[in-house]
């Protein structure tokens, strides 16, 4: 905070509602320090809009994928074969309706603007980053994503 960055926190693997946690510490402890200027809080999410349930489940399984490896890296159980990194499950891992309620904005444009505004008032963010790759989804799948993103998401925020 003496140099006046901003933070930008997100990753796989932690909750919304566990971010709220982390903010609210972070604001007690810029209260604590008193910078002249209080930074700007962003968050990265995997996002994925889709018209389709099953499509949504499907892209859920493919973040699930990089949560994954992030928690094995991060938490020092990964496996790595031939160079490559493997997908180790974590002991307790959510199921993927959990997934999509708490850790991804990943649905419908109006699923996703909710869970984009759930992010907002939870965290108190002013930047939002999304990570539109992640697993293995198909280049056109992406696009698609990206083209229903700036139609009937982006809107709901400008």
């Amino acid at each position: 905070m003496r140099r006046g960055f901003n933070l930008l926190t997100g990753g796989f693997g932690v909750p919304i509602e566990r971010m709220g946690e982390f903010r609210r510490q972070f604001d007690r402890l810029v209260g604590e320090m008193e910078p002249a200027r209080v930074p700007q809080v962003g968050v990265q999410r995997a996002v994925y809009v889709t018209d389709n349930a099953a499509d949504a489940r499907a892209a859920a399984e493919e973040a699930r994928w990089n949560m994954r490896v992030t928690l094995s890296l991060r938490n020092h159980y990964e496996r790595v074969e031939r160079g490559r990194a493997v997908a180790v499950g974590a002991p307790k891992e959510p199921d993927t309706d959990d997934l999509l309620d708490r850790f991804l904005v990943i649905g419908t444009p109006d699923t996703v603007i909710r869970q984009i505004r759930r992010v907002q008032e939870t965290v108190g963010i002013t930047h939002f980053n999304c990570s539109f790759w992640f697993g293995d989804i198909e280049h056109p799948r992406i696009m698609r994503s990206m083209e229903l993103f700036a139609r009937d998401v982006l809107p709901a925020f400008s």
